[in-house]
């Protein structure tokens, strides 16, 4: 009875040991593996990263000019693209053909310095006149003067004609182009019948600004319309 109860007790003290070597080794059912440790997110880490990052302070580069605003052509005085420079001219000459001169006899608002006085005024407006320069003089030759009636009705009195001036224009030194006709009209209002009344100015200043815009390579101011 003795050994009986003995062996019990070395029985239990037995079960016991198994049981506390199992609690201090592991559950041997468990997964003994060494366990790799948690590596954060990558693309987590990169998006924190990114969000968290600074702005820069620093002041952008600046573009260059030609890169912000595209070249733009000059303007002239009036407001218009300012077309290849002709040059300039000292002076302007103006001849009467043999024809013109026999009209100029028969009518003496035609004169060569009238016509030469009101190209060199047009000429100054647009910066292409230099008097007393080296700069060749443009020459022009008066080669038609016409006067006719516009209509056989007087109105209050006032006689409406049509004139036409036609010359042809050389231009010489390094601007030298092939002569070129110019031809400019007018109507003229008086009060007088006789056709050589009235003053030729409207005629003469159309002429110019013909000359002169052929010369830019611009086209002209608008030409009145007939009153």
């Amino acid at each position: 009875m003795i050994a009986a109860t003995a062996l019990t007790l070395v029985l239990l003290l037995a079960c016991a040991c198994t049981d506390q070597v199992g609690l201090a080794h592991g559950d041997p059912g468990r997964d003994t593996s060494p366990q790799t440790p948690l590596v954060p997110d990558s693309s987590n880490a990169t998006v924190a990263s990114a969000s968290a990052a600074p702005l820069s302070q620093a002041a952008p580069t600046p573009l260059p000019r030609s890169t912000l605003q595209p070249s733009l052509p000059a303007i002239n005085a009036a407001g218009n693209a300012a077309a290849p420079s002709v040059g300039e001219f000292s002076a302007v000459t103006v001849t009467l053909s043999e024809h013109a001169t026999q009209l100029a006899a028969a009518d003496p608002r035609l004169t060569a310095s009238a016509v030469a006085t009101a190209v060199e005024h047009e000429l100054e407006a647009q910066q292409l006149l230099a008097p007393g320069s080296a700069a060749p003089p443009l020459a022009i030759t008066v080669d038609e003067f016409t006067s006719t009636l516009a209509s056989n009705a007087v109105v209050l009195g006032y006689t409406f004609r049509n004139v036409l001036l036609i010359g042809e224009v050389t231009v010489p030194g390094p601007a030298a182009r092939p002569p070129f006709a110019v031809h400019a009209r007018a109507r003229l209002t008086t009060r007088d019948a006789g056709g050589n009344s009235g003053s030729l100015m409207p005629l003469y200043t159309r002429f110019a600004q013909l000359v002169v815009a052929d010369l830019r390579g611009v086209a002209p101011p608008t030409e009145p319309a007939p009153r």
